[in-house]
């Protein structure tokens, strides 16, 4: 007879799972396909017993060939060659092909976050999120690169890794031809084109164009800091700036500048020296007109005007941040 959890290799996706506590079937691992049960001691014997019997995949793919063991398996991997998306989000519109990754997806908008970690507690969305998650806790970086032998905790961000390096990017956006790997990356892509953002903050209303900028963007209000650095201690809300704090401690400097061999751990600070061959003063004091090509410059020269305000007894005058009076332009001096 077979078992009251009849599992199929073939689909891949999470497949919500209720387990009944009174059932005596062994328990089940959500974050592995496989069962896990005590093991039953066999009687010693000299003989070596065969090895069971692969079941047999009589459903075959017509475009590529692949063998499931059922029909509704060989259904869904059909729809990986005929791009069909059958499962629409009644919340923003985004199509599925299969329903479990609908079911995921709407935890984006519902909040529920059903996959825990049992190391730390910390609750995700995606079954993929959390697989991520936990090698943070382990440290263990499995999966390396192949051309350059960088190394990543789980598989799929070794799969982004390795379209930097070049390989084929078949679908191609309609209004700049850019190229991209996957189908849902040009998805995404094309909302910047379109302006779409369909995934909006329950806490303030802003909307976004991608999930994973929604979910950065939360943090905002809880004041959350899961990426912490491990040399200092220091937490960020943001992944991208743990990786920028990284480099303080490994003294790693990647933006090289094309005209002579300084480099710099951040791709602003190399903007800021790029004036220097340049010749480019976007930063205007807003009281002289006096332009600097660096904001920190502006920053000391703002110093001499408070200065002299205080001297005359004086209110500190309001400055702009640098930020700002590079947007004012060269007649700044004159419209204040």
């Amino acid at each position: 007879t077979s078992s009251s959890f009849d599992l199929d290799p073939d689909v891949i996706g999470p497949v919500p799972l209720v387990l009944d506590p009174n059932s005596d079937t062994p328990d089940l691992d959500p974050l592995s396909s496989s069962l896990t049960a005590t093991p039953e001691v066999l009687p010693t014997s000299p003989a070596v017993l065969p090895a069971p019997a692969s079941p047999p995949r009589p459903f075959s793919c017509p475009d590529c060939g692949r063998a499931f063991r059922r029909s509704s398996g060989l259904s869904q991997h059909r729809r990986t060659h005929s791009g069909e998306k059958p499962y629409r989000c009644p919340d923003c519109g985004k199509s599925f092909s299969h329903g479990a990754t609908l079911a995921q997806h709407r935890g984006i908008h519902t909040g529920a976050r059903p996959y825990q970690c049992a190391a730390c507690g910390k609750a995700f969305g995606w079954r993929s999120t959390l697989l991520k998650h936990r090698s943070s806790h382990s440290g263990e970086k499995p999966h390396h690169c192949p051309v350059c032998g960088k190394a990543f905790g789980h598989g799929s961000l070794l799969a982004q890794h390795l379209r930097t390096h070049g390989g084929p990017r078949p679908h191609k956006c309609p209004v700049c031809a850019k190229g991209f790997g996957q189908g849902s990356a040009l998805l995404k892509h094309l909302r910047t084109h379109t302006g779409e953002r369909p995934y909006p903050c329950p806490q303030c209303g802003k909307a976004f164009g991608q999930s994973s900028a929604l979910l950065q963007h939360q943090r905002t209000h809880t004041a959350e800091r899961p990426y912490r650095c491990p040399h200092c201690g220091k937490a960020f809300g943001q992944s991208s700036n743990l990786q920028h704090h990284l480099r303080i401690h490994t003294g790693e400097r990647p933006y090289a500048c094309p005209h002579c061999s300084k480099a710099f751990g951040q791709s602003s600070a190399l903007l800021q020296h790029l004036h220097v061959h340049s010749g480019e003063r976007p930063y205007r004091c807003q009281l002289c007109g006096k332009a600097f090509g660096q904001a920190s410059s502006l920053t000391k020269h703002k110093r001499v005007h408070e200065g002299a305000a205080a001297g005359l007894g004086l209110s500190p005058v309001p400055m702009l941040r640098p930020s700002q009076v590079s947007l004012l332009g060269p007649n700044a001096a004159s419209v204040l």
